[in-house]
């Protein structure tokens, strides 16, 4: 699987270290072949001297400079770009775990995970609670490049982290491309 994700400087050194924290963490992940970084020309400059740079597998990384915060009409077109994958469009705070990587042969060319947040404790790895939402969203690549030809993506370009923007891309996968949506998180 291949994650589509940003990364930023925030001026918070909490949430700094935790999106340093999460970046290494899928780095070290066996099923995360390539992690396809979108990222700012400063941030970029910013990631050049940081100590992910000296990381074993930094070589998954794949930087895409980008000038904002990138909207989901961005990310799908660009996920529609990549040959022969499983790609992951996800929020940079979202860490994988997954016990049992078949789970993902359940996609097919009309199946799309989306799966559903919940927060931890860095510190633990403890699961503490639903968060409500869907920070992630898996599909196969090639299958989401037929499905978008013909299709008007204005319904969705709104940035990451958007209030409501799960309950739009929902209607948008179901309605306008036709997915079966799926959220198998006991297994994910």
């Amino acid at each position: 699987m291949e994650l589509l994700t940003s990364f930023y400087y925030p001026n918070n050194k909490y949430r700094e270290k935790e999106l340093t924290f999460t970046l290494i963490n899928n780095l070290n992940k066996p099923f995360i072949t390539k992690i396809k970084l979108l990222i700012t020309n400063k941030d970029y400059m910013l990631f050049k001297n940081s100590e992910i740079i000296h990381h074993n597998n930094f070589n998954k990384i794949e930087f895409i400079l980008h000038d904002s915060i990138p909207t989901y009409k961005y990310l799908l077109t660009l996920a529609s770009t990549f040959e022969n994958t499983i790609i992951c469009i996800c929020n940079s705070d979202i860490e994988f775990f997954i016990d049992n990587i078949e789970i993902l042969n359940m996609l097919n060319d009309k199946t799309c995970f989306f799966i559903t947040r919940h927060e931890g404790d860095h510190n633990t790895n403890l699961i503490t609670n639903f968060g409500g939402s869907h920070d992630a969203f898996i599909f196969k690549s090639n299958s989401l490049k037929s499905n978008l030809q013909n299709i008007d993506l204005t319904y969705i370009d709104y940035p990451q982290n958007t209030p409501g923007i799960e309950a739009l891309l929902t209607i948008f996968f179901i309605e306008k491309l036709n997915y079966e949506i799926k959220n198998p998180c006991f297994e994910v």
